[in-house]
């Protein structure tokens, strides 16, 4: 029984991790980005903004921020 236990839990933490990957991989291929909006800012207002958030970082790093602060618990600010 235990044995069964721990196998449905570790295909858990795959599946997870698998989803949470997936979902981070697609939502940065997705075109456009979260402060367009119908108001152009400027290019550096847009900076700013990018460097305040970590999305001027390199897609890598920014993914194992992510996983990083998922496993804490913390999953970023709702915009």
């Amino acid at each position: 029984m235990v044995k069964y236990v721990a196998k449905r839990i570790l295909l858990a933490i795959v599946t997870i991790w698998a989803v949470a990957t997936l979902t981070f991989f697609l939502m940065n291929m997705v075109p456009g980005g979260p402060f367009l909006s119908e108001k152009a800012i400027s290019p550096q207002a847009t900076a700013a903004l990018e460097a305040k958030y970590g999305l001027d970082k390199p897609l890598m790093q920014r993914y194992v921020t992510y996983m990083i602060d998922a496993l804490h618990g913390y999953f970023g600010v709702s915009l």
